[in-house]
């Protein structure tokens, strides 16, 4: 799954996380995003685009008391 977001505050040298807006959100929320990675030396600015690949695992595990 892909998702776009857009940093909506300046990023500084000692951040450890990023305000952004995803793409298509009708409500246009800010997230705050913390990395683990040095956003300021990476160069990414207010305004940027940003694109996020996300990797789900899913595991479906059975009720013992209902069997579902």
């Amino acid at each position: 799954m892909k998702l776009k977001a857009t940093i909506r505050e300046e990023i500084h040298p000692d951040d450890k996380s990023a305000i952004v807006e995803f793409h298509g959100d009708e409500n246009k929320r800010h997230f705050e995003l913390h990395c683990t990675f040095d956003q300021y030396q990476q160069r990414l600015r207010k305004w940027d685009t940003w694109e996020f690949k996300i990797r789900l695992e899913l595991e479906i595990f059975t009720d013992p008391k209902t069997g579902g």
